[in-house]
């Protein structure tokens, strides 16, 4: 979960649901909750949830990752300000890794057997505002993390035995490590 300013967002799976989460940090009561509709359920790990990808707030949106049902943004009341679909995700444990909100823009990489990739969101409309490919990535289930290096900003991803830094502003590859565990 995320504590922000009196509240606790997190995701959730009830009543065959993907479920968006607000609740008041002081009583535990439901402020809100939204579903996050979907066609099929993914395959999941035996221990795994549906719901394992942690929300992402900035105070201002919420944002939810529910694997191929896509990314959500919320504003604080609960009410849906976008959702982009992600399409099939092909990996049978199931999607782990969360977004993250840094200024105006969401991150999220989604790695799997086909089709990996790290992308930047526009937070306020959805809008993609690039992808970079991951496709030697597989089955990753790393959040990225931040990382400033001379004043700029990097995307570090690790994951498949690499630990990985992009350009924040711009998706592109910087750097590459090889020797971490395979996922």
């Amino acid at each position: 979960p995320v504590i922000r300013e009196g509240r606790i967002y997190l995701t959730a799976y009830e009543d065959k649901k993907l479920l968006t989460i607000a609740l008041d940090a002081a009583t535990g009561e439901r402020i809100w909750q939204r579903a996050a509709p979907h066609e099929k359920l993914e395959s999941i790990h035996r221990i795994g949830s549906y719901a394992t990808p942690s929300c992402a707030t900035d105070g201002e949106i919420v944002t939810s990752f529910f694997g191929s049902s896509g990314l959500y943004a919320y504003d604080l009341n609960g009410k849906l300000r976008w959702n982009v679909p992600m399409g099939r995700f092909d990996n049978s444990f199931g999607a782990a890794a969360s977004p993250i909100l840094v200024g105006d823009t969401v991150i999220l990489v989604q790695d799997s057997d086909t089709g990996s990739f790290l992308a930047a969101f526009d937070k306020h409309t959805g809008k993609e505002l690039w992808r970079t490919s991951r496709a030697d990535y597989r089955r990753n289930y790393c959040t990225p993390v931040m990382w400033k290096v001379d004043g700029k900003l990097q995307i570090v991803v690790a994951g498949t035995a690499h630990v990985v830094g992009y350009d924040a502003i711009s998706g592109e590859q910087l750097w590459s490590v090889r020797g971490s565990s395979r996922v």
